[in-house]
């Protein structure tokens, strides 16, 4: 009976005890920082729909799709993008409604720029 709870117990003992080393945690390198230039930055709109109701919009080429999902990206104070996936209901001619995800005001690249990625500084072409 000890000969097997040694058995079971002592994988799990080792991995428990392997999961940190005691000693200081390894210090973190900032990454630099890549500026790249995009086409525009959009500020989503508030508007209201063709029955009167408040909606947010953003232009349809600024909203990309991965599988199932759908994005934007949003450029910060900073400049620095961050990927938002969002929820999107009617389009509009050029605009897509933003049910969720994304506020009034909030600036996306448009076009979508698939070679833009999180964390990289944005300008806009001049």
């Amino acid at each position: 009976m000890t000969y097997r709870m040694l058995v079971i117990l002592m994988p799990l003992m080792l991995a428990v005890g392997g999961c940190h080393s005691g000693g200081p945690e390894p210090e973190r390198v900032d990454r630099e920082l890549v500026t790249v230039e995009v086409q525009r930055l959009v500020e989503a709109v508030a508007a209201t729909d063709p029955n009167g109701r408040a909606m947010v919009g953003v232009p349809s080429d600024a909203v990309f799709m991965k599988g199932q999902l759908e994005g934007v990206q949003v450029s910060g104070t900073d400049n620095v993008v961050a990927v938002r996936w969002i929820r999107t209901g009617r389009r509009y001619g050029d605009i897509v409604e933003v049910l969720s995800g994304l506020e009034a005001g909030e600036k996306v690249i448009a076009p979508y720029d698939a070679a833009v990625r999180e964390g990289y500084k944005v300008i806009v072409k001049q």
